[in-house]
C-alpha cells in the first residue's frame, strides 16, 4: 500500500479534513495535499511520525510506505524496544557514548 493510500484512507475514516489535520499535528498542508495525490511518496522522519500520530496508525506502517523501514531501528535504538520508552544505556557505554549530562 502507497503512503497516498494510508494517508487518504485513514484520513476519511477519522472523518478529517486537510485543515483540521495540519492545523491538529502542525503539519505543512502543502506537503499533505501533495502525499494524498501522490504526488510525494517519501516525508521525513519528522513528518512521518506526525502522520503516524495524528492518523493514529503505527509508525511502522508509515516508515514502509515511505521506503524506510530501518527508521523503525533508528528509533529503537535511542528509545529503546516497543513500549519501554528508555534509552539502551547498556549498549551506549559499550561504544563509548555517554550522556551529556554526565561530562
Amino acid at each position: 500500500m502507497t503512503l497516498s493510500d494510508i494517508v487518504n484512507r485513514q484520513m476519511a475514516a477519522l472523518d478529517l479534513t486537510q485543515s483540521a489535520f495540519c492545523r491538529e499535528m502542525d503539519f505543512d498542508q502543502g506537503l499533505l495535499s501533495k502525499i494524498m495525490s501522490g504526488f510525494v511518496k517519501r516525508v521525513s522522519l519528522e513528518s512521518a511520525l506526525r502522520l503516524s500520530a495524528g492518523l493514529w496508525i503505527d509508525p511502522c506502517v508509515v516508515f514502509e510506505a515511505c521506503g524506510r523501514p530501518e527508521w523503525e531501528e533508528l528509533i529503537e535504538a535511542v528509545y529503546g524496544k516497543k513500549g519501554t520508552g528508555r534509552v539502551k544505556r547498556s549498549k551506549r557505554k559499550e561504544k563509548g557514548l555517554h550522556n551529556a549530562e554526565s561530562m
